[in-house]
């Protein structure tokens, strides 16, 4: 099997083909293969910035209450968001 970097970066390229094929169908536009490369490259180098960024962020401090997901009430929903940016690159969810 594949060690947990290796795993990363074939799911890495395997999403930017993927982004890939999407940006084809939806804008019409075709990357050069080199471009498909590099965004998996700078995706997987961003995630292990940020990845260390969050260790040490999550290191538990004396008196440091972590808080965690809490499901919603019965008849409540939850609706989770995220974001980041980095440079000139923003992106929600």
């Amino acid at each position: 099997g594949l060690n947990d970097e290796d795993a990363a970066q074939v799911a890495t390229m395997l999403w930017s083909i993927w982004k890939q094929r999407n940006n084809k169908v939806w804008n019409n536009t075709v990357d050069a293969q080199s471009h498909v490369i590099t965004r998996a490259e700078e995706l997987i180098r961003d995630w292990a910035a940020v990845r260390t960024v969050q260790n040490r962020a999550t290191e538990v401090q004396p008196g440091v209450v972590m808080n965690r997901w809490n499901k919603p009430l019965p008849g409540r929903f939850k609706c989770n968001i995220d974001a980041a940016f980095t440079g000139d690159k923003v992106g929600i969810g």
